[in-house]
Parts: structure tokens; C-alpha cells; sequence
């Protein structure tokens, strides 16, 4: 079958413009390779359905002490003599900032404030203002809030007390985030006992 020029023209026309196009569109689909080694999604680096490092702040009392108005420690006291709580609170977590955190003193957590105890004054840093609370937890003789402690910092409160006016050994101790309003590594740490005082 005998073409004619125009349609012989034609063919070559649409056989070069064919192959200009081919060479187009290999480069491109070239362009994309299957990635190599393993692909990170979102949720293996966070963690989600595997282990993960646990970035949460962790409060805990680091120490307090009892102390009279000298400095002395002190195991008994007279009704209603000046005594004095030096106590540090801090954040062992790995990474979080603890914020809003509150820290009660707590003296003779078997019953209400109906043992004698009188706050007087406190100093703080990192933000915690203490006050005598109007509410009734057992035990919650001051209340401070507002405190903020970075990830291995400690934060300082320091209370001076009117010691209990009822005869007997009172407990002391500290309840650090008492409402569990702060998500944390470890919250079996937060309430230590640790001092006594006999009137």
C-alpha cells in the first residue's frame, strides 16, 4: 500500500514527536526510587505500641527539716514555741518543666487542724505562695501554689509553725501535688512522713 507524501510526512512526524516525548518521561519516573533502609513514621518515634522514654516531670520531697527559732534541730518543743521547716521540693523527670505544682505541710495527718498548730510565716522561691487553707484535708495545716521546678531543678519553701498546743508526739511530713493535678513518672513518692515533734 503506497502512502502519500503528506501521509508519510505525518507518520515520521508522530514517530519523532513519540520519542522526544519517551525521553520525557523516563527521567521522571527515575526521579523517584523506593527509599532505601527503613521508613521512620511518626508514630515509631514517638513511641505509640512500643517502648518510649517516659518524659514527664517526677516530684518528690528532697528534704525537710525541724528546727527551733536558733537554727537547732529539734525533736520536742514547749506549746506553742516558734519552730521552723526548711523544706526542698524537686523534679527528678527527664525533661518536662512541673508547673502549678502544690505543696501542702502536713501535721498530724490522723486528724484535722484540731491539734493546736498555728502558721505564722513562709519564704519561697520558683513562684510558690503559701497560705493557711480554708478547706479540711486531713492534716493540711498550709497550703502553697503556684510553684514551677524545671526538669532536675529543686525549689525552696520554708515555713515557720506555732507548735501544737495539745500534749503528745504530732507527725509531720509534706504532700507534694496532693490533687494529682500533674502527670508524673512515679506518684507513689509525694507523700512522705518523716519528723516528729513531742509537746
Amino acid at each position: 500500500m503506497n502512502m502519500s507524501a503528506g501521509t508519510r510526512r505525518l507518520s515520521a512526524m508522530a514517530i519523532a514527536a513519540f520519542s522526544v516525548a519517551a525521553q520525557f518521561l523516563a527521567p521522571a519516573a527515575e526521579a523517584a526510587p523506593p527509599p532505601q533502609g527503613p521508613v521512620i513514621t511518626p508514630c515509631q518515634v514517638c513511641g505509640i505500641g512500643g517502648p518510649r522514654l517516659d518524659i514527664r516531670p517526677d516530684l518528690y520531697l528532697a528534704t525537710l527539716y525541724q528546727r527551733d527559732a536558733s537554727g537547732n534541730a529539734i525533736t520536742s518543743a514547749t506549746a506553742g514555741q516558734t519552730v521552723v521547716y526548711p523544706m526542698t521540693v524537686g523534679n527528678q523527670g527527664l525533661l518536662a518543666t512541673a508547673q502549678n505544682v502544690s505543696v501542702w505541710w502536713m501535721g498530724d495527718t490522723s486528724g484535722l487542724s484540731s491539734q493546736g498548730w498555728q502558721f505564722v510565716s513562709f519564704t519561697a522561691d520558683s513562684g510558690f505562695n503559701c497560705h493557711q487553707p480554708g478547706d479540711d484535708y486531713t492534716g493540711e495545716q498550709v497550703r502553697c501554689d503556684g510553684g514551677t521546678i524545671a526538669a532536675g531543678q529543686v525549689a525552696h519553701i520554708t515555713f515557720t509553725m506555732r507548735a501544737p498546743t495539745t500534749t503528745g508526739v504530732h507527725q509531720i511530713g509534706a504532700s507534694i501535688d496532693p490533687l494529682n493535678a500533674i502527670a508524673e513518672r512515679d506518684e507513689t513518692n509525694n507523700n512522705p512522713c518523716c519528723l516528729s515533734l513531742t509537746i
